[in-house]
């Protein structure tokens, strides 16, 4: 039991995560957030830990186990391989991103040199 934190009810929950309060129990049920129970009002929703818990849910959905540092390494090197349509450089030129455009340079160069 818990003494401290603010808790809240389902239907809080749902209106704080912009959800229906049955996707709240589904996430309760599928033990992403927890509920923990209070004397006299049952099983609630502490609001610290489980706005945490769903963040990292949805961090988890969205990049995977291995998180975004990893997934953008694997884009760099997607991009890499495959190179910049002519479009999208220009886009990215005429938006003044001369660093990105040499770094884009520098490393076609080294792999054109390393073959």
């Amino acid at each position: 039991m818990a003494d401290s934190g603010q808790f809240y009810e389902t239907k809080v929950i749902a209106q704080l995560f912009n959800v229906s309060v049955r996707r709240i129990q589904q996430l309760t049920q599928d033990g992403v957030i927890e509920t923990t129970p209070v004397p006299g009002r049952g099983r609630v929703y502490e609001l610290v830990p489980t706005i945490q818990k769903y963040v990292q849910y949805l961090q988890e959905k969205a990049y995977g186990k291995r998180g975004p540092s990893e997934k953008e390494a694997d884009l760099r090197e997607q991009t890499d391989r495959t190179g910049f349509c002519r479009h999208h450089y220009k886009m990215m030129y005429d938006y003044g991103n001369r660093l990105g455009s040499g770094l884009i340079l520098s490393t076609h160069l080294k792999k054109l040199s390393s073959e």
